[in-house]
């Protein structure tokens, strides 16, 4: 699997570029993914639902009790984003739209807020290493960080558009494969369906 040195090395490929051997090297390639290499990965992970990411943990209830909520719990290290807390799904609720009520939670400050008992469970996208990417995001993330550090290693705006349309032709390339691994979740039903029976 792919080291973040060899990423940086496929961005270059992309532009190029002489490829480097350390994050330190003493060229303006180096300096940029040094700077924005982290920053740029993360967003990328957090973008998209990657499998390779997904992660699940039991959380034990702090022992401080929220306004609002009866519990919070801690966010585990490395956690991006949220896609099961107990049995909810954010984004797949089709409820009234107009109901005022309490959210089922709320994530603030590296906690997550809610009246769900402890242990809670939740799925969520999370900061993994390099070895754990699949080989085709490690194509799109190079070429994501090729386009955002195009015209400073460069200075080429040919190159800018040519790189930033390889970017979203890998980019589609390697959601739709991800996609195509992820099951289908059934939508739970709202007010409008319930009240039919």
């Amino acid at each position: 699997m792919a080291s973040q040195i060899e990423i940086c090395n496929l961005a270059l490929t992309e532009l190029g570029q002489p490829h480097i051997t350390s994050l330190a090297f003493n060229s303006e390639s180096a300096r940029f993914f040094s700077a924005n290499y982290e920053n740029l990965l993360l967003a990328a992970l957090r973008s998209h639902v990657w499998g390779f990411a997904k992660a699940r943990a039991s959380l034990p209830a702090l022992t401080t009790t929220p306004i609002g909520y009866a519990y919070e719990y801690a966010l585990p290290e490395g956690y991006l984003r949220a896609l099961q807390v107990g049995d909810y799904s954010p984004g797949l609720s089709r409820t009234n739209y107009r109901d005022n009520e309490k959210e089922l939670f709320a994530i603030e400050q590296g906690q997550i807020l809610t009246d769900m008992a402890a242990p809670l469970n939740l799925q969520y996208i999370k900061r993994v290493s390099e070895g754990m990417f699949d080989p085709i995001f490690v194509v799109a993330f190079a070429c994501q960080l090729a386009s955002s550090g195009c015209y400073r290693i460069t200075n080429s705006n040919s190159k800018q558009d040519r790189v930033d349309q390889k970017l979203k032709e890998t980019m589609d390339t390697a959601r739709t494969v991800g996609a195509i691994e992820i099951p289908p979740k059934k939508l739970p039903d709202d007010e409008w369906v319930m009240s039919r029976f």
